[in-house]
């Protein structure tokens, strides 16, 4: 695992940020620095743990540039609407084989969390990077607030349609986020939690309370043939 830059710059009020909000690179030397420590080792895969990696244009550009030739396969994390506007073929020429997408749900966009990606970017990002011979994965997200998409049926077509493979999180209010401190204390009898047994209690209420049965939700979509998951049992 390599780690290029610390921090995320997006606002979304459900994540938690352990590196901050504003962008810390490494230099480009010791990126590569670590990945030659790594082949040394033997290790023929990475994985770049990156929160939005290609946000940085200049300094992912050089990454890849300067990974190319060097026979390691890669794959990392990043935004649809950064993959809409990055040369996703010079990172496939640079060994990625494999790119994960925050999609949370086709409905994010409306759901006040501060995330505006939408339907028909995440889909028109998972196609560039299939045409680009990298395999697009993607992150679902069950139970965000006002998520018309997770009410209804709406949610499991479109994991069923998309033609990448995705995994699967139920919301966890994370101590940290905006998101926790919006909710928390109102489903704590009016008091912030005091102990890490309150808060699973709080996320405990919160997923009860939600408009729909989130277990439901994720049983059809661990069903689908994409959940990632299921080609993990095949292969195994």
């Amino acid at each position: 695992m390599v780690l290029a830059a610390r921090g995320c710059t997006y606002g979304c009020t459900f994540c938690h940020l352990p590196f901050g909000a504003r962008m810390r690179p490494q230099s480009v030397d010791r990126v590569l620095a670590e990945v030659d420590a790594q082949q040394r080792g033997g290790l023929e895969f990475l994985f770049f743990l990156d929160y939005v990696f290609g946000i940085t244009k200049g300094f992912y550009g050089e990454i890849c540039d300067r990974l190319k030739g060097r026979g390691i396969g890669w794959m990392g994390q990043t935004r649809a609407e950064i993959v809409l506007k990055s040369d996703v073929r010079q990172w496939a020429e640079a060994g990625c084989q494999g790119m994960w997408l925050g999609a949370e749900s086709p409905s994010v966009a409306g759901t006040g969390v501060h995330k505006r990606v939408t339907e028909r970017q995440i889909r028109d990002a998972v196609l560039k990077l299939k045409d680009a011979g990298i395999a697009p994965f993607a992150f679902v997200l069950l139970g965000l607030p006002d998520d018309d998409a997770c009410m209804s049926d709406w949610l499991v077509d479109w994991a069923a349609d998309i033609p990448a493979w995705f995994g699967i999180n139920q919301l966890f209010l994370r101590p940290g986020t905006p998101l926790y401190d919006q909710l928390a204390a109102g489903l704590n009898g009016g008091t912030p939690p005091a102990s890490w047994e309150e808060v699973r209690e709080v996320t405990r209420r919160y997923r009860e309370r939600y408009p729909a049965d989130l277990d439901d939700q994720e049983r059809r979509l661990t069903a689908l043939p994409n959940f990632l998951a299921n080609a993990l049992a095949v292969a195994g």
